[in-house]
C-alpha cells in the first residue's frame, strides 16, 4: 500500500472520529454522489459500445436485405423465364417463381441471428457495478454505527 494512501486513511479516520453526525452524513452523500458520477461516466460509455454493435448490425441487415432483394428478383425473373420455356403459361410461371421467392424469403427472415445482445443499449455492467458500490456503501455506514 501506498504510504500516501496510509496517511490519507490515517488522517481520514481521525477525521471520521472527530466528526459531528452532520458532517459524517455529508461526507456519505459526497461519496455517494461520487460514486454515481463515475458510474454514470461508465454508463455512457457502455451505451456508446452498444450503439455502435446496433448501427454495425444494422448496417449488415441493409446490405444483406438489399442484394437479397436483387438476388431474389434476378432468381425470380431466371425461374419464370425457364418454367415459361418448359411450356407453362408466362403468368403462371412468373406467380410460381414469386411464390419460390417468398417462401425463401420467410426462411430467411426466421433464421435471421439470434445473438443481439450487444444491440439492447442497456448499460449492464455500469447498473451492476453501481448496485455493488451503493450496497458496500450501505454496508460500510451500517457496519460504522
Amino acid at each position: 500500500m501506498p504510504i500516501a494512501l496510509i496517511l490519507r486513511m490515517a488522517t481520514t479516520m481521525k477525521d471520521i472520529t472527530d466528526a459531528s453526525i452532520p458532517q459524517l452524513i455529508s461526507g456519505v452523500v459526497n461519496d455517494a454522489k461520487e460514486i454515481a458520477a463515475g458510474h454514470a461516466t461508465k454508463a455512457r460509455d457502455e451505451i456508446k459500445e452498444e450503439f455502435a454493435g446496433l448501427k454495425t448490425y444494422l448496417l449488415k441487415v441493409a446490405i444483406a436485405v438489399g442484394i437479397g432483394i436483387l438476388g431474389a428478383i434476378l432468381l425470380a425473373h431466371a425461374v419464370a423465364l425457364i418454367l415459361n420455356a418448359l411450356g407453362l403459361p408466362q403468368w403462371a410461371a412468373y406467380l410460381i417463381s414469386a411464390a419460390i421467392a417468398i417462401g425463401a424469403g420467410v426462411i430467411v427472415i426466421k433464421r435471421l441471428p439470434a445473438d443481439k445482445k450487444d444491440i439492447d443499449l442497456v448499460p449492464e455492467a455500469a447498473i451492476a457495478g453501481m448496485k455493488r458500490d451503493m450496497k458496500t456503501l450501505k454496508d460500510d455506514v451500517a457496519h460504522a454505527t
